[in-house]
């Protein structure tokens, strides 16, 4: 255990952080050297208060692993925030790395950070899919529509590379678990909705042709590259 002396400049850190004060939250980090990786009673971090992205960044700098760090609801940093103050305007800090350009249009470039919003769980649900309203409708408009995924289902030899090419680069698998399992009534309430269930029916096919070449085993790069892209494929989609 800390001393009540050592407990001083958390208290007064975590007050800072509470208060979204950036300047004095800096000036504490430089003056008190504050420990980021002491817990509270319910298993919170500093870092477990964040109000804003700024200062979610400027803890994160501090202390990387603070961020991989769960409480005792199981929520790291990141995901307390979003459920404390979720908005259009967090989401698109965190998904470009600053402010969205104004007007145009084409999707907004893609930060660093943007693969913590979209990374699943170990339930197979990431932040992006809990977005509601404006958040979620400005979302929509940055990842690869599902028409688009539908026709790279029927373009076998270009799975799974080519669905790069309709996402941000390299979270392809991240935006289509979104596109099947995105619906609150699916990733939450496990229901199937109408929508979830033709998406499902539209991806079942394209297994159903690559398991097709597979069984017919030539020309066997052909069916070599059927059973790779059904491998990915299904690990990818595993869902909530």
């Amino acid at each position: 255990l800390k001393s009540a002396f050592g407990q001083r400049p958390h208290a007064a850190l975590v007050e800072q952080i509470t208060a979204d004060s950036y300047d004095e939250v800096k000036r504490l980090l430089d003056e008190a050297g504050a420990d980021l990786m002491q817990r509270d009673p319910h298993g919170n971090l500093p870092a477990h208060h964040c109000r804003s992205v700024g200062v979610y960044r400027l803890l994160a700098v501090m202390e990387p692993k603070a961020m991989q760090i769960r409480n005792k609801h199981g929520q790291t940093p990141l995901e307390y925030l979003w459920d404390r103050a979720a908005s259009i305007q967090l989401l698109q800090e965190f998904w470009c790395g600053g402010p969205a350009p104004v007007g145009g249009e084409d999707r907004a470039p893609v930060g660093p950070e943007a693969g913590q919003l979209l990374r699943l769980d170990e339930h197979g649900v990431s932040l992006c899919m809990r977005a509601e309203g404006k958040a979620r409708d400005w979302l929509l408009e940055q990842l690869g529509p599902w028409d688009d995924f539908s026709k790279y289902f029927k373009m076998l030899e270009s799975l799974p590379v080519g669905l790069n090419k309709i996402s941000p680069e390299g979270h392809w698998r991240e935006v289509l678990a979104f596109h099947l399992f995105g619906e609150f009534d699916v990733w939450k309430d496990g229901k199937l909705s109408a929508q979830c269930q033709v998406r499902l029916e539209e991806f079942g096919v394209c297994l159903k042709l690559l398991c097709q070449r597979v069984l017919k085993r030539t020309p066997e790069p052909e069916a070599r590259h059927a059973l790779d892209a059904l491998e990915i494929l299904l690990e990818a989609t595993r869902g909530p």
